[in-house]
């Protein structure tokens, strides 16, 4: 039970169950010592875990009046009965939305500069509530940084192989109707062959999407796949795609790796609707699906716009072996001559530091990491109440999808699908492209450019606009410079 009281030196004091919150002597004073303790610099944001009376939040306001303060009260009577002050955004459990909620929207503003500021009273009254949030966040400015940290080292990549390809294919299909007819995803898993029967029994009455890193296995099994989705912009694309054994329709997006040109001149395109697609696409009709961290996700999209009946899931098991596809062949091996294998992805250098050093056993010898967990996180989320089904019960029960029990045993007919011509490639064309994007990235740079930098751009966040914009000014030419160098497109005919 909360009881608010008064404190000797005058000001609102609190405990709780004859435990104080905060000082029965001066509240304001503690505050502020606390604050000088765990503070040296103005942060841009912080967010309270555990605020009280709302002194720690006034001693932040006071002594770094520039900082955006987040204050999270756990017991709603302590938000009631807090001393104003100024914040911009607050929670306690009386608000409709939950805390998670909460933090994701005050994250999505940015992660630089935030600090977490916990209240030691609060903290050992409720240790796991405060544990778990202050992991939460944690979490998630993790999967941020590591999310803008990929997109800045492959969006010139991803831009570039739109460039190339686009010059390079002679057309692309494009869906024109869904169809009624269940649609299988193999992904790479070791769960997928506990599937093998029923898709050698199946495969005439079902469509099949095979990820890249799965293609091995339904080869060996002479099974035809009707769709083989990659989204990767190079690397391990290129080396899964060795093993194409018959006509299937690619589907990817131009910002997958340039061999797909080798591989056919005609894919089955998606567009991710960035700025520059939409310049090189010029208002072609082109299937829509959003930008999705893994090829998995995406091949779920996909499958999502070709059919109305059940979506089966197979493989995509979320545990760590999965990668081992992943990591033959791995460009450092040359360095591992003795230790590391370019066709055996379990004895390459990288796979035995990858199992070494991430040993969180789940079951048996599954084991997790960070990026699978959030996965799994993510689309048990995502995907709970969609038609998505799986032929067995998951063993490690990571996701509870409904078991697919019946198929309507009726051959499959031709796909529907649209021949989109593309008009013929040439340098003209290809510098008319650039021009535009050039033309549009130096007009609407802040709007568009920050995709490319999205760390450095952040950093802007605490300077002046003019410093901001000079500062932005030099990404620009920066990356205006690079995109020079991509010219001039070889033609199909040279």
């Amino acid at each position: 039970m909360i009881t608010i009281s008064t404190s000797k030196r005058g000001y609102l004091t609190a405990n709780v169950n004859n435990i104080h919150i905060h000082s029965p002597y001066d509240p304001v004073r503690e505050a502020e010592r606390y604050l000088r303790n765990q503070v040296s610099k103005a942060p841009r944001t912080v967010i309270i875990i555990g605020e009280c009376l709302g002194y720690l939040g006034q001693s932040i306001a006071k002594i770094y009046p520039n900082t955006i303060i987040h204050p999270m009260w756990l017991e709603t009577t302590l938000e009631q009965n807090a001393l104003p002050f100024s914040y911009e955004t607050g929670w306690d459990p009386s608000k409709p939305m939950s805390w998670q909620e909460f933090i994701s929207d005050i994250l999505s503003k940015g992660v630089v500069g935030i600090q977490i500021l916990i209240w030691p009273a609060m903290e050992k009254l409720f240790p796991q509530e405060i544990s778990k949030i202050y992991q939460y966040i944690l979490t998630e400015i993790k999967q941020i940084n590591s999310i803008k940290s990929t997109v800045q080292h492959f969006a010139f990549q991803w831009f570039k192989n739109c460039l190339q390809n686009s010059n390079f294919i002679e057309g692309y299909y494009c869906p024109v109707q869904k169809e009624k007819i269940p649609y299988f995803i193999g992904a790479s898993g070791t769960s997928l062959s506990e599937h093998k029967d029923w898709l050698l029994n199946n495969h005439k009455y079902i469509r099949i999407i095979a990820l890249p890193s799965s293609l091995c296995f339904f080869r060996q099994l002479n099974i035809p796949v009707d769709f083989i989705i990659t989204q990767d912009s190079g690397f391990w694309a290129d080396y899964h795609l060795e093993y194409l054994p018959y006509f299937s329709h690619i589907v990817c997006s131009l910002k997958a790796s340039r061999r797909i040109k080798h591989l056919t001149k005609k894919p089955l395109l998606f567009s991710n609707h960035s700025w520059y697609e939409k310049i090189i696409f010029d208002d072609k009709p082109v299937l829509s699906l959003p930008e999705l961290g893994s090829v998995i996700f995406s091949a779920i999209e996909f499958a999502k716009t070709m059919t109305d009946d059940a979506i089966i899931l197979g493989g995509a098991d979320f545990y760590q072996k999965d990668i081992q596809t992943h990591i033959r062949p791995h460009s450092f091996d040359q360095y591992f001559d003795q230790l590391g294998s370019r066709f055996l992805g379990e004895l390459t250098q990288k796979y035995k530091r990858m199992i070494d050093f991430n040993a969180k056993t789940i079951k048996d010898n599954y084991r997790s990491i960070f990026s699978l967990d959030y996965y799994r996180d993510w689309f048990a989320q995502q995907y709970k109440d969609t038609n998505l089904n799986q032929l067995t019960p998951h063993k490690l029960r990571y996701y509870d999808l409904p078991v697919y029990k019946s198929i309507n045993k009726k051959e499959k007919q031709s796909l529907p699908l649209e021949l989109i011509q593309w008009e013929q490639a040439d340098k003209e064309r290809s510098q008319n492209i650039i021009g535009s994007i050039k033309k549009t990235a130096r007009t609407k740079q802040s709007k568009y450019l920050t995709e490319f930098f999205p760390l450095d751009y952040e950093q802007l966040s605490g300077y002046s606009e003019t410093e901001r914009q000079f500062h932005l000014n030099k990404l620009t030419n920066t990356w205006l410079s690079k995109v020079d160098k991509i010219l001039p497109l070889r033609s199909p005919n040279v």
